[in-house]
């Protein structure tokens, strides 16, 4: 069942990348929550399933949810998971991408639920003022170490 008082994302078709574990997962799941329509991606079978499951715990019919293994990395990989995405849910509405957390001047690495809940904010009807702006979810590194 979806949660209430949070950002709804139903119908919106979200691809993750990088689906199998960590930041990715998290936010598969976090989606999944809102009512995300979802096609996830990783290397690992069996993570991906198990990040399947999650997702239908968490609210996804399991109908929603499409699963492409692979390696991102592969341009074949990448145009097979895009053309099934449009083929299942005749578009894509959201993309994510992350990287590696670390640790940095909070003093503590970043959870995953941090990185997926602001993610999924900006996904939401709720960000709907928020264009072209890069909001940095790294516990302050941006600031003490300016590029």
């Amino acid at each position: 069942m979806f949660r209430t008082g949070f950002p709804v994302l139903k119908p919106l078709s979200a691809l993750e990348p990088s689906a199998s574990s960590g930041i990715g997962k998290g936010t598969a799941v976090e989606f999944a929550g809102l009512g995300a329509h979802l096609a996830l991606t990783g290397r690992n079978q069996e993570n991906l399933q198990t990040t399947a499951k999650a997702c239908v715990e968490a609210g996804t019919p399991q109908d929603k949810i499409l699963l492409v293994t692979g390696d991102i990395c592969d341009e074949e990989v990448r145009k097979n998971l895009v053309d099934q995405t449009v083929q299942k849910f005749g578009r894509i509405d959201v993309l994510l991408l992350e990287h590696a957390k670390s640790t940095h001047a909070l003093g503590r690495a970043g959870k995953v639920a941090e990185v997926a809940k602001t993610i999924a904010f900006l996904a939401s009807s709720d960000a709907s003022f928020i264009t072209g702006a890069q909001v940095p979810v790294d516990g302050g590194r941006h600031a003490m170490c300016p590029r």
